[in-house]
């Protein structure tokens, strides 16, 4: 059972319940330096035979986010790592049973399980799923943090370098996990991080003082603004509304491989389709006011 229930209630009030003997329960928290102080573990310890902590190696940090944060995932396991081990002179060590690395593909989880105090044993899968949140960082584009996350608790505490390289050497990535991939799925890896180059190119195209100062709702109501900005602004918007439409049949091509076309869908639609629209109003725009 998930431990955040039971965060509240006092040590009595969990020992009169009989759960310790009942249940293991799960101990979590996503973040890079862990929010459970002492007295929840010293409750926790005294109340139940068996303790299992749960990590993520994506998800937990947007609900929309599409690439995971492997340097913020790697902290959560050091420190999760780094917790079990200073109880290791304890007679406490023995219920800790292993670790849980949830991966969110909406805001519910896929959890791999490992068993055993090493952390490094056979894994296993359970699914969980919130049909209402929207699609975010799909596994394949996951894969490196899923590798790294998986090297550093079966190796320790190693170096980043290590944890690169060996991580790059079983998924094809040449140039280290942070590098293009070449395993089953890699072209969803590079779907998506396209899709976030051409967002930073947007806000970079939306920041600049050519649009803020000739390209405002002002002078889109009055028609009227200066041609030689709005030449240059408009070869910008054309670039990216082209690399976005281009982008559209990669995305499609690339989920299609992995997913059912309902995912394919829906994952267009939310993440690649709003800024397909905002390009084309801004296109339309432009034109009208050169007209």
């Amino acid at each position: 059972m998930w431990d955040d229930e039971f965060r509240s209630f006092s040590e009595r009030q969990l020992f009169d319940s009989g759960l310790g003997r009942l249940v293991d329960i799960v101990v979590w928290n996503y973040h890079p330096q862990l929010e459970l102080g002492p007295d929840v573990w010293n409750k926790y310890l005294n109340v139940f035979d068996s303790l299992w902590v749960a990590s993520a190696f994506k998800g937990a940090t947007g609900p929309d986010k599409q690439v995971p944060d492997i340097a913020y995932h790697l902290e959560n396991h050091r420190s999760w790592m780094n917790l079990v081990a200073s109880y290791k002179d304890t007679v406490h060590f023995a219920k800790f049973k292993g670790i849980m690395l949830t991966g969110w593909q909406r805001y519910g989880n896929i959890i791999l399980i490992a068993n055993n105090n090493n952390f490094n044993s056979t894994l296993k899968t359970v699914l969980f799923l919130d049909h209402f949140a929207v699609l975010c960082e799909l596994l394949p584009a996951s894969m490196p943090s899923l590798a790294a996350n998986l090297l550093l608790l079966q190796h320790g505490n190693g170096q980043r370098r290590t944890i690169d390289q060996e991580g790059g050497r079983i998924l094809g990535c040449p140039a280290g996990l942070f590098g293009r991939c070449d395993f089953s799925g890699a072209s969803v890896l590079n779907t998506v991080q396209h899709l976030g180059s051409l967002l930073e190119q947007e806000t970079k195209m939306m920041n600049t003082s050519v649009v803020k100062g000739w390209l405002t709702g002002y002078n889109i109501a009055r028609g009227f603004s200066s041609p030689a900005h709005l030449e240059r602004i408009s070869v910008e918007v054309s670039y990216l509304r082209s690399s976005a439409q281009a982008l559209q049949r990669e995305a499609r091509s690339a989920l299609d491989e992995v997913y059912d076309p309902s995912v394919t869908s829906e994952w267009i639609a939310t993440h690649l389709q709003p800024l397909v629209d905002r390009l084309n109003v801004l296109s339309r725009n432009v034109d009208e006011m050169r007209s």
